[in-house]
């Protein structure tokens, strides 16, 4: 309990740091995005008034080293010139076209002098952001289990001092006295230990009690036993027939006169219906004893008589 209870509050406090971290590491994403995405359209805007495409190639190429961006895309002077990230993670030539699920994007437009002279958009990706929630994951996962493994090591020292050590003594008393070899002296209960006494007692109070407990069920069984075989031997001993059927007019026990009567043994006749039984000449049917027992189950006494069909096909 004491492992559970701590492992579940770790994984609290671990959930909660996780879940902040995410968020920061997100927003921080962000704020990186749009920093490099304002820090590039001021650098082109020189290279765009200018013209100046090698000018506007090399600034592009500088945020090779940033390895969040995904890919940029300036559009100016009626050309785009774009980078994209390849299966190598190299900063490569692109025409711009590239899949963008999943990346965060920030536009700016590229100004020079007050006017609108293009645009750039950077990419990023965050893979990185998440491979660090990840590893900081992994990181809490071993605490929590690095804690749990020292927890249990200390409280199985712990039961070990106050408990299984008195334990053993005490067992190894009861195997000399049971050898007959009293000389030894009989451990000593202190400290927590002393309530292993109280333990032996409480457990042996419960033993006993459990005995008085299974004596009585066992006696109440015998009783019940007895009852129902002398029920079954004047269920079985009467001359007349006697059918009890349950509520949906199904067959559940019979007396031996009944079996006699119809030429079934009891287990064919728990087996078969109303209409097996019966003659099947209105009112002798299978839907009127039906209705009979319905009537029945109302508490209303059924005084009639039927004409039954024996096993053989004959009638009585």
């Amino acid at each position: 309990t004491l492992v559970t209870v701590t492992t579940l509050l770790l994984a609290a406090f671990g959930a909660i740091d996780w879940l902040d971290r995410h968020d920061q590491e997100w927003s921080r994403l962000r704020r990186v995005t749009t920093a490099q995405t304002n820090e590039l359209a001021a650098a082109l805007a020189g290279p765009v008034w200018n013209i100046d495409r090698a000018q506007i190639e090399k600034i592009i190429d500088s945020q090779a080293e940033v390895q969040p961006i995904e890919g940029i895309v300036v559009v100016a002077a009626g050309k785009t010139h774009a980078r994209m990230r390849d299966a190598q993670r190299r900063f490569v030539p692109s025409t711009g076209a590239f899949s963008t699920k999943g990346l965060l994007v920030a536009e700016r437009p590229i100004t020079f002098e007050g006017e609108t002279i293009g645009t750039v958009s950077v990419y990023t990706t965050p893979m990185f952001v998440r491979q660090q929630l990840r590893s900081a994951l992994m990181r809490t996962i071993v605490a929590i289990l690095t804690v749990d493994v020292l927890l249990i090591f200390c409280v199985y020292l712990v039961l070990f001092r106050i408990l299984l050590r008195p334990l053993g003594e005490i067992e190894r008393y009861a195997n000399d006295v049971r050898a007959g070899e009293t000389s030894g002296v009989a451990p000593v209960a202190t400290g927590p230990a002393a309530e292993l006494e109280n333990l032996c007692v409480s457990i042996e109070s419960m033993v006993r009690l459990l005995d008085q407990r299974f004596t009585a069920l066992k006696e109440q069984m015998a009783r019940r036993l007895e009852s129902e075989e002398q029920f079954r031997t004047i269920f079985d001993s009467v001359n007349d027939a006697i059918i009890i059927r349950d509520t949906a007019a199904r067959m559940v026990n019979v007396n031996a006169r009944a079996c006699e009567m119809f030429g079934y043994t009891r287990e064919e006749m728990l087996a078969v219906d109303i209409a097996t039984l019966s003659s099947g000449v209105p009112p002798y049917t299978q839907e009127e004893g039906v209705s009979i027992i319905r009537e029945a189950l109302k508490g209303r006494e059924q005084m009639f008589e039927w004409h039954a069909r024996h096993r053989d096909g004959r009638l009585f």
